[in-house]
């Protein structure tokens, strides 16, 4: 009896290797499959095309780098459209949305500090913004990534999640903030 315990256990964790999403033994030494994971040079080049969406948009590079389902949640830019602030609500609900709003926008100067974590389909990056005059911004990115096509260099961002300090931002374009009880 307590051999079948050890056999089922066994094939159990055997066949959990060649279903996980890394390949067989991605965990055990063997290199994770890129068309099923991302790897360490795929999530960096999916965290400097976001940072080049943001420093330098195009709608050639959104296209190329974005997925059709793409939504995009922040309640950081939420607030500095003065819309209510719901982490439910997508700030971009659509691929085309995000192309117009970023579309529109001003150069950023946006530099990445770090990224601090990927796995098979999320990046995780800490950037910041240093408008001038002390107006330096803060921000956190974590990217979710999709790869339609199954090839290792087809990866898309599906999804974005980005906080960062929308007051230093709000007065680095120009606005005012009168802290309370002034």
């Amino acid at each position: 009896m307590r051999s079948f315990a050890i056999a089922a256990a066994a094939a159990t964790l055997i066949s959990s290797t060649y279903a996980a999403p890394w390949g067989s033994g991605g965990l055990w030494g063997r290199k994770p499959d890129p068309s099923k994971c991302l790897t360490k040079d795929a999530a960096t080049a999916l965290a400097e095309g976001f940072q080049g969406l943001i420093v330098a948009y195009t709608d050639a590079n959104a296209d190329a780098l974005l997925a059709d389902d793409l939504v995009d949640f922040s309640n950081s830019i939420k607030s500095l459209q003065g819309f209510p602030v719901d982490p439910f609500t997508p700030v971009f609900p659509t691929k085309e949305a995000f192309k117009q709003g970023q579309g529109a926008q001003p150069s950023v100067p946006l530099e990445i500090l770090a990224i601090d974590a990927f796995n098979c389909q999320n990046v995780t990056l800490r950037w910041d913004a240093n408008f001038g005059n002390g107006n330096l911004v803060a921000g956190i990115t974590h990217l979710t990534a999709s790869n339609s096509q199954g090839k290792p260099d087809t990866w898309q961002i599906s999804a974005i999640y980005t906080e960062f300090d929308s007051l230093t931002w709000f007065k680095a374009i120009g606005g005012t903030v009168t802290p309370p009880g002034q």
